[in-house]
């Protein structure tokens, strides 16, 4: 199993089926929480819509397209980590994560994107690794600033949720900038 020690609390485990019942407790029990900034949260209605996803995500692991993976702190999986896309030639790679709120204000969520951030410089060969986030999203986008990422402008009506589009910011960071 692919796993990635972040520190003494936090592993980050690629994700896999045995992930399933404990992806599908978070989403349902905070849909109305994560559905603020995730659209993916209102096609997670049974267990075996998160079980499709986790197969999609295997599927484009192996295809070598992306890689989701769960956050597991101490002992429990409370959110995720992952490429929206592998960078082929061009070297850019987009990242999002979750976290419950169960979870949040433990210091998990940075030290994740961290170690992801490595592992896609490193082992990925990236120069440029991007985050989105809505303009409202406060958190997300404190954790892209504390990692270092620059703010690089506004995306208007960059995704739709809940009825209504959402402008997005975009931060990035390139390598030459950790070095």
């Amino acid at each position: 199993m692919f796993k990635i020690e972040v520190n003494e609390d936090i592993c980050l485990e690629l994700l896999d089926l045995h992930h399933t019942q404990d992806i599908f407790d978070c989403c349902s029990s905070q849909r109305e929480y994560l559905s603020k900034f995730l659209p993916w949260v209102a096609y997670i209605n049974n267990i075996q819509d998160t079980k499709n996803y986790i197969i999609q995500q295997k599927k484009n692991w192996a295809e070598n397209k992306s890689f989701d993976c769960a956050i597991v702190y101490q002992g429990k999986v409370c959110g995720i980590v992952g490429t929206h896309e592998i960078p082929k030639a061009h070297g850019t790679a987009s990242i999002g994560y979750w976290l419950s709120k169960d979870f949040q204000g433990k210091h998990i969520v940075t030290p994740s994107v961290h170690k992801l951030i490595e592992v896609l410089f490193n082992y990925y060969s990236c120069h440029r690794i991007v985050i989105r986030c809505a303009t409202d999203n406060e958190h997300s986008q404190k954790i892209a600033e504390r990692l270092g990422f620059q703010k690089e402008g506004i995306l208007r009506g960059a995704e739709y949720i809940n009825g209504a589009h959402k402008d997005h910011f975009i931060f990035s960071l390139l390598k030459t900038d950790i070095q």
